[in-house]
């Protein structure tokens, strides 16, 4: 076999997956482990950039092992990370914390109101693109960094994002690319270089950003005598820098053409759009960042809570069935599947109705006879389809509004939502969706979703007769 095979790695909100790929894109193994996320306060996630790096050389040796491919039969390396991140790194590339700002840390509310002060909402929305709560900002945890811990933000030489963190670790670099620097809250999206008015204006340092902004297809760099000595592989194969977890899941799902869109589904989940000028309204509900494809841009809305909460609820309401799980060796999530489809045949599908979801789920007087483990979680997945087709600000339905065509819809991403029945209990309303489609729905998933995607796919046909 030749040196023409990729290995990339995907640090999600809950776990890394290490991919094979030859240059043609076939698939040649993958692998997956996880890693914890802690929540010492409310309002506080943090991670631990070590478990990166153990998850990183646990993962690439498995998944060389199980493909029979030795390091020097690698063409490069390269990275999908989760965002929002700004881990503060000295001279020598050293974290100078132990735990991290996940992505979905908002500690920095305080902080939020600076922003809005000296720059204002609206401009800092047209400006950045930024349509989040603001308190997930690099710029705002900088600024909470600077007050509460203002040592460290001394000490620090650079902050970086997630996989920046782990190409300096591989290369010696303190770069990042244009998709992570446009969800920092201070890069110009249009202009495509930090907003220095900004930084200045909010007492933030411009030489504690990463030194250079790159395309996300650049080779940065080449795997150091260092890194390989850590990672086993072999020192000079080439680092292409990668890119945030939403751009780079809309390359996945092909959706790199002006008007295309895509749905994931994962910890959190997101519709999202690409066009060459960004998604932007009177309400400034869409939030755009920088495409890795040159000169476009992703715009999306995202809920926070999709799939992480089906893990909640197995680990914290599924107790019995994790503990059976363990005992049999089997996946705790076959047996909630299990207890859902008995659900689903005893006329579950009045669990349906919004009313009785929120009753079910707030704990408020449910008006569904003899709540259940089983109905509740039901009601987990098919809050989930409400969310993304019927309600909420961030729904399909909402990002429609701004003109995107349903027939563009590039793909779903089914990443975190594991049970057998998520196409029985919503379908994703494809007549929605699908409108117009001349071909089904391409639907992305792990293995063993094989049920899922036909769910998709026999909904589709169920509605376009």
């Amino acid at each position: 076999m030749t040196s023409e095979i990729v290995l990339a790695h995907d640090f999600g909100t809950t776990g890394n997956k290490a991919t094979l790929f030859t240059s043609g894109g076939e698939l040649l193994a993958n692998h997956y482990i996880s890693y914890p996320t802690d929540y010492p306060k409310p309002g506080w996630a943090e991670q631990r950039p070590e478990d990166w790096k153990r998850v990183f050389i646990g993962s690439t040796k498995a998944v060389m092992a199980s493909a029979g491919i030795r390091p020097e039969q690698l063409a490069a390396i390269t990275f999908s990370a989760h965002m929002l991140g700004c881990v503060p790194v000295d001279t020598d590339g050293n974290v100078l914390r132990e735990k991290v700002f996940l992505w979905a840390d908002h500690r920095s509310e305080a902080q939020t109101r600076i922003i809005e002060e000296r720059i204002g909402w609206e401009t800092f929305y047209r400006r950045t693109g930024g349509g989040l709560e603001l308190a997930l900002y690099p710029a705002a945890k900088l600024l909470w960094l600077k007050e509460n811990e203002p040592e460290i933000y001394r000490r620090a030489h650079r902050f970086l994002g997630t996989k920046d963190l782990l190409v300096r670790w591989l290369t010696g670099r303190f770069v990042t690319d244009y998709s992570d620097a446009s969800n920092t809250g201070l890069l110009d999206l249009t202009q495509r270089c930090w907003a220095e008015d900004f930084v200045e204006v909010l007492g933030l340092d411009l030489h504690k950003l990463p030194e250079e902004i790159l395309p996300s297809n650049e080779i940065v760099g080449h795997i150091t005598r260092e890194a390989a000595r850590e990672t086993g592989l072999t020192s000079g194969i080439p680092v292409v820098l990668g890119g945030g977890d939403v751009p780079c899941a809309a390359v996945g799902a092909g959706v790199v053409a002006e008007g295309t869109a895509y749905n994931y589904i994962g910890s959190a989940s997101w519709v999202a759009v690409a066009d060459s000028h960004g998604v932007f309204d009177s309400e400034m509900r869409p939030f755009t960042l920088c495409h890795l494809v040159p000169e476009m841009y992703v715009s999306q809305l995202a809920t926070y809570s999709a799939g992480v909460v089906h893990e909640w609820f197995k680990d914290n309401i599924c107790v019995s069935e994790v503990r059976d799980g363990e005992r049999d060796g089997v996946s705790p999530f076959d047996l909630m599947d299990k207890a859902i489809a008995v659900q689903l045949t005893n006329r579950g599908h009045e669990l349906l109705e919004r009313d009785a979801l929120r009753a079910l789920l707030c704990g408020t007087a449910s008006p569904l006879p003899h709540p259940t483990r089983a109905k509740a979680c039901v009601a987990v997945y098919a809050g989930g389809k409400f969310w993304i087709v019927d309600t909420g600000p961030g729904s399909w339905n909402r990002l429609a509004l701004t003109g995107i065509d349903a027939s563009r819809i590039g793909g779903i991403f089914l990443t975190h939502f594991h049970s057998d029945h998520i196409g029985d209990l919503g379908e994703f309303n494809l007549q929605t969706w699908a409108g117009g489609r001349p071909k089904p729905l391409r639907v992305f998933g792990p293995t063993g979703v094989e049920r899922v995607v036909n769910g998709f796919q026999e909904a589709y046909a169920l509605d376009t007769g």
